[in-house]
């Protein structure tokens, strides 16, 4: 085989070295495909069946949260307009980003409750338009007309406006039930994740304990969540009950009064007019509704009164309370989240807490510690390679006083770069372990490249002797 190589090289010495330029030009262009990894692939083989059933759960239900823990003075403070508003702020921010699954916020709870209320409040304002303005013309008619007044048809809408908010309320009660049901199907799925944890080893499946336990964390905040659209719900049914029965005291009253207006004509016409205006302003509000979505409250009177009862926090929000001067977001990344993903949900969030009462929050996580160690291989890399040339520069020259006495560097190099374009081009990713290479590879090159250059350099002084 040496004989060969010999031979090959003696032969074409400029084709060799014309190919060996064409190959290191070709896994240049591949370099930039080298993927830095310190996931899961790099320590379980993709093709296993735990790495699968991981992968189709974090694809499910996110993978491993950023966190972020705010922590204030007092919880007043905590739960303040200013401190709701950088909330808000980075809520906003962060939503449609890349590689976001879901943000479990104060913020995001506060509109989801407004949301669920959205359709079953547009549906009571078109009725109760309509049925102001069906009430308006039939006292507009009556006046105008002097007739007899239409009692029947009169009373009769006020028992459809009730009916009405009757209905609505029924509404909601079957809302309640569905969110009470979804609630059992979700305690359920904790109660069999807590029953699998408790028959596994500790010491061999602590990855998996681990995954059902961040399982149970989001379920047990799913669940807080239908808490707080049950109660929230429950309420607008309690208003709805109280309308309709307000509705029913006020045909029970002008069924007494009517017997009493054969002279009041034009307060009768007064009312009609008012009326028929509130019915078209209800029905504009109706049409309108659509821009009436969850958002952040702009009245501070507002936000107290969604986040406080009597006085006392909304049970709601404890879920995100550490303890009472501490709370937390936590933002769940998609399982396709790149790092350069995590690098900007990372650079927003500082962007919106910088300068804010909370710009040394703490921000944490599995992503934000892969992310670091990332950067750090990374720069502990280019560090060692540095390093490593200016060392190597410095011993060639004091210590290798033949002509051209850099070009083993020149060769390492050449090593260094094809061996990335080659694992660029076959998808090998750089790895904890793969970067072990690269110091072996520095070593085991100059030491080869030395010899072989102080060998072509004897040979060469002791041709040239033996010719003269």
């Amino acid at each position: 085989m040496r004989k060969l190589l010999s031979s090959i090289v003696s032969k074409w010495p400029i084709k060799l070295l014309t190919l060996i330029v064409i190959i290191v030009a070709a896994m240049v262009v591949f370099v930039g495909d080298v993927n830095l990894s310190t996931g899961n692939e790099t320590l379980i083989s993709s093709d296993t069946k735990t790495y699968i059933d991981n992968y189709e759960y974090q694809s499910t239900f996110g993978t491993d949260p950023i966190i972020i823990v705010f922590t204030a003075d007092s919880q007043d403070e905590l739960f303040s307009y200013g401190s709701m508003s950088i909330l808000n702020d980075l809520y906003l921010n962060l939503s449609d980003q890349e590689g976001i699954f879901y943000i479990n916020s104060p913020i995001a709870l506060i509109n989801n409750i407004t949301q669920i209320s959205y359709q079953n409040y547009e549906d009571g304002l078109y009725e109760l338009s309509n049925a102001l303005i069906t009430m308006g013309n039939s006292l507009s008619d009556m006046s105008l007309t002097n007739e007899t007044v239409d009692i029947d048809t009169l009373l009769s809408t006020f028992e459809q406006l009730a009916q009405a908010q009757e209905t609505l309320s029924s509404n909601l009660t079957n809302q309640v039930s569905s969110f009470t049901d979804m609630k059992a199907v979700v305690s359920s799925e904790i109660s069999r994740l807590q029953d699998v944890n408790s028959n596994l080893d500790p010491a061999t499946q602590q990855d998996i304990i681990d995954s059902n336990n961040a399982v149970i964390a989001i379920l047990t905040n799913i669940n807080a969540l239908y808490d707080q659209m049950i109660l929230a719900t429950n309420n607008q049914i309690t208003g709805a009950s109280e309308t309709a029965f307000a509705l029913s005291q006020i045909e029970t009253q002008l069924s007494t009064m009517f017997s009493m207006l054969a002279n009041v004509e034009s307060n009768i016409t007064s009312l009609s007019e008012n009326l028929n205006m509130v019915g078209m302003q209800i029905k504009i509000l109706a049409d309108n509704f659509n821009m009436f979505t969850g958002t952040f409250p702009s009245s501070e009177d507002t936000l107290h009164m969604m986040l406080y009862q009597d006085d006392e926090i909304n049970p709601f929000l404890e879920t995100y309370m550490i303890d009472e001067t501490t709370m937390y977001v936590s933002i769940i990344l998609e399982e396709s989240a790149t790092s350069d993903d995590v690098d900007m949900i990372i650079s927003l969030i500082k962007d919106v807490i910088d300068g804010t009462m909370y710009e040394d929050a703490l921000i944490s996580g599995k992503p934000v510690l892969d992310y670091d160690i990332q950067s750090s291989m990374m720069d502990s890399m280019r560090t060692m390679m540095m390093t490593a040339g200016i060392i190597m520069v410095i011993v060639l020259l004091l210590l290798f006083p033949v002509p051209a006495r850099l070009l083993p560097l020149f060769i390492v190099l050449i090593a260094v770069v094809t061996t990335i374009g080659i694992m660029g081009l076959f998808g090998i990713p750089l790895t904890m372990v793969s970067m072990a290479v690269f110091p072996v590879l520095i070593g085991l090159g100059i030491d080869y490249s030395i010899q072989f250059h102080n060998r072509y350099f004897e040979e060469s002084q002791g041709g040239i002797a033996d010719e003269q």
